[in-house]
């Protein structure tokens, strides 16, 4: 009986230094000296091993998250808040990136709807390696914005296809990052030229239909963890108005425009428009399976939020149910 091929780890290539080798420490303590390891304090305790083979985006991206102390607001284990890729199901599925992976569009997505900005650049005839060479010495200087790259394996004589990092350390004199490699079963973290990074980068991602691969800069935002909804896994921060999306809302402007034929009341207006959106959004949810924009909320996810995140929900329901016109909406439905 044949036996199925089965590796532990694999060599790095000459163009990578081991983290961990002598030459390793010593690039990382002349770039401690130098201030240039000030992100790793931060992302270093972070790292992990992705768990599933395709999951490299989303593990770097809860590295991300982790270390910038981004509160997901809602229980990993336990009574921990913690982050973790099971909780990252948002504009594509778990399901997916199991089997494909993620796009650099889809992984700035999800960053987006996890309280980051994210901001994407991708790596081509347009793009400057001063500018990515400045933005990670700001980075790896500071603790409040990490850079996730997107490149390609085989152009470091690495195994594998295309794959996400971030990045944890900048030595400004040989020119070289620490990039923090998530899946650790098959290379360690190890340190590399940033010109060999970006000529990585500046290549094709066959599957998002050859698009340029390219480099994230995150940073935590202003914005809170959504209360009464969570948004969809089919939803897309970068193009939102989907097809089903645009749908109903067509239907939704084309009833509001048409003047209802002599109201009797305010009152009977409202119930007019309320049935009528909930007629559209019915026949919508029956004719598309994937629904659109939200997933309303379950009483049973109370007990997985923060206390802050109930008491947030709770004022914000209160609130809701003060206004006139939601006395006006319960009596019409």
């Amino acid at each position: 009986m044949a036996t199925k091929t089965n590796f532990y780890r694999r060599i790095l290539p000459e163009i990578c230094i081991n983290f961990s080798s002598d030459d390793g420490k010593l690039i990382f303590k002349e770039a401690l000296d130098n201030g240039g390891m000030e992100i790793f304090f931060h992302l270093g305790p972070q790292i992990r091993t992705q768990d599933e083979p395709a999951y490299c985006g989303l593990s770097s991206l809860v590295i991300v998250l982790n270390g910038l102390a981004v509160d997901p607001g809602r229980v990993w284990k336990g009574v921990w808040r913690w982050y973790h890729e099971s909780m990252l199901e948002c504009c594509t599925s778990l399901e997916d990136v199991q089997r494909q992976g993620v796009t650099i569009e889809q992984l700035a997505c999800i960053a987006k709807c996890n309280q980051l900005n994210a901001d994407v650049v991708y790596v081509d005839d347009h793009a400057s390696i001063d500018d990515f060479r400045e933005l990670v010495k700001q980075s790896c200087r500071g603790s409040s914005m990490a850079v996730i790259c997107s490149f390609g394996r085989r152009e470091l004589g690495q195994t594998g296809s295309g794959h996400f990092s971030p990045i944890g350390g900048y030595h400004p004199g040989k020119d070289v990052v620490l990039v923090l490699e998530p899946a650790r079963f098959k290379y360690p973290p190890y340190w590399l030229s940033l010109e060999a990074l970006w000529n990585a980068m500046n290549t094709k991602d066959p599957t998002n239909g050859d698009s340029p691969r390219g480099y994230m800069i995150l940073e935590k935002s202003n914005s809170q963890p959504t209360l009464l909804f969570r948004i969809s896994r089919y939803f897309n921060a970068i193009n939102p108005l989907h097809e089903d999306a645009a749908d109903f809302l067509q239907k939704a402007v084309k009833f509001l425009k048409e003047k209802p034929e002599k109201p009797n009341n305010s009152h009977q207006v409202i119930k007019d428009v309320a049935e009528n959106l909930l007629k559209i959004s019915a026949e919508h949810k029956l004719n598309h399976e994937k629904g659109i924009l939200f997933n309303t909320f379950k009483k049973s996810q109370l007990e997985s939020m923060s206390p802050e995140h109930q008491t947030a929900m709770f004022s914000l329901v209160e609130e809701i149910e003060s206004l006139e016109l939601y006395q006006y909406l319960r009596d019409a439905l």
